[in-house]
């Protein structure tokens, strides 16, 4: 069963093997010992960049990406940041489901 928990610095360095270089915010989702991908945000001066690594079997459980995705805008509702995110054109459902979340598409 694949579950959402936070992605603490361990499960981040186990998942990206190199540090990320900066401080995020991000929930991890896992089957057992394994992590299917990471999803979070991290700030810059301009806003809040949210990103997402996930493997090709958690792209295929759209209640879990739902349900993540859901767990990020929460932590950034308070917040008065824009938001942002960077679509790969290289991932056939990437933008639609940015699209999906509400974001905007601009170049």
């Amino acid at each position: 069963m694949v579950e959402l928990v936070p992605a603490t610095p361990e499960v981040l360095m186990a998942h990206y093997r190199e540090p990320l270089g900066k401080s995020v915010y991000a929930v991890a989702a896992v089957d057992g010992e394994k992590t299917l991908g990471v999803a979070g945000f991290y700030l810059t001066p301009r806003g809040a960049v949210v990103f997402a690594e996930l493997s090709d079997t958690l792209r295929g459980m759209p209640r879990v990406l739902i349900k993540g995705a859901r767990r990020i805008f929460k932590a950034l509702e308070d917040k008065n940041y824009h938001v942002f995110a960077k679509c790969d054109k290289n991932i056939e459902a990437a933008e639609r489901f940015l699209l999906h979340l509400g974001f905007q598409r601009f170049e």
